[in-house]
């Protein structure tokens, strides 16, 4: 289960309205589609399966076998079957799609990346995109799983340069807290308590608005 980050983002008035459009989609008070659009190219299937997939489309194209491939065949070797007869028969079986493995293949030989789960990590800082996400007059709030999305706060200054916005984020384990400030196109400042001391306990209480 995801230990989830809060992230609470201070905007100054004038520019409330400016950054509530940017962020806005039809579905959430913030999508992060809006400062760092997922390619068309990525791939939106099960990671699980995917991985599965490469690793075996790769083994059939002359790649040596990797580990994921080597816990295919522990897993699912049948006796008397040789690697290939393993991989045809999870495919017949549905554990694994050829296909779905040469598209992540080509993915990663043409853009570096496989799928949307190593994309949203390296693109966006986190797995998901945001999710509670709200405002309380001039403050956007919203979650993301494991880590705050600091790609798209680098994202959001550059989007607004002239304005100055305060972060504060804090995993719901009261790790994980922090406070940053926006302004003149990148992250200025950065702050980053040790974990469980009073400053961290303060900013988790602050971030999800605990009382004493």
């Amino acid at each position: 289960m995801a230990n989830y980050v809060k992230s609470v983002l201070c905007i100054e008035e004038k520019y409330v309205e400016k950054v509530s459009d940017c962020l806005r989609s039809d579905e959430e008070d913030v999508d992060f589609n809006n400062l760092i659009p997922m390619p068309d190219w990525v791939m939106r299937d099960c990671y699980g399966k995917e991985a599965d997939s490469l690793s075996a489309y790769r083994y059939l194209h002359g790649y040596s076998m990797d580990m994921n491939m080597c816990s295919l065949v522990n897993m699912y070797q049948h006796k008397g079957e040789n690697l290939d007869d393993v991989i045809s028969r999870l495919e017949r079986e549905g554990y694994i799609d050829l296909k779905l493995g040469e598209r992540a293949f080509l993915n990663e030989q043409e853009h570096g990346d496989t799928s949307w789960y190593l994309w949203t990590f390296k693109n966006w800082g986190t797995k998901y995109n945001a999710v509670r996400t709200g405002w309380k007059k001039n403050k956007v709030y919203f979650e993301t799983p494991w880590s705050a999305p600091f790609p798209i706060f680098q994202a959001l200054a550059e989007r607004f340069p002239d304005a100055v916005i305060e972060c504060v984020y804090a995993g719901e384990d009261i790790g994980n807290c922090g406070c940053l400030i926006l302004k003149n196109g990148c992250i200025a400042s950065e702050f980053y308590p040790e974990r469980d001391t009073d400053e961290a306990k303060r900013i988790y209480k602050e971030v999800w608005e605990v009382d004493e």
